[in-house]
């Protein structure tokens, strides 16, 4: 090696440490779940930062540090689905906007009208009638009397 050549930095690493030696990126799911149960540290004197004998210390110590179920690796769970309250809204909104596209589709082409009235005062009485109906008809807007 030349005299004149630059000695080159080690690049800095563009993930979290606390994952140990990666060399990819956590997932959301991973950032989100790795050790965020801060009462779970090392090395604590009780679960919360308060007198060791407080009712929630001994709720705690009780019922989770003493309980008969126990894993070497909380931390070590992963869940398949990867699912965070993020997602979980996410798939949530997916399935709601699903379904509404069903309830307008089954109003579109008019297939409570072809129901028997028999049939429709059962459902009538099992079923409460939304606070903005969804049929074709009931989305004009109604024009304001000037």
């Amino acid at each position: 090696m030349s005299a004149d050549a630059t000695v080159r930095k080690p690049r800095r690493r563009r993930t979290f440490s606390a994952f140990g030696d990666v060399r990819k990126m956590p997932s959301e799911y991973e950032i989100v779940t790795h050790r965020q149960n801060w009462t779970l540290r090392e090395n604590r004197a009780s679960a919360f930062e308060q007198n060791p004998s407080s009712p929630a210390n001994l709720w705690f110590l009780t019922y989770r540090d003493n309980s008969p179920l126990h894993a070497d690796d909380w931390d070590g769970f992963r869940d398949p689905d990867e699912l965070t309250y993020k997602s979980y809204v996410n798939l949530q909104s997916q399935a709601e906007a699903r379904a509404q596209g069903v309830i307008e589709a089954h109003a579109e082409v008019g297939a409570d009208e072809r129901l028997s009235p028999e049939w429709l005062a059962v459902l009538g009485r099992l079923v409460t009638p939304p606070a903005i109906c969804c049929t074709a008809s009931s989305r004009s807007r109604p024009t304001s009397a000037t």
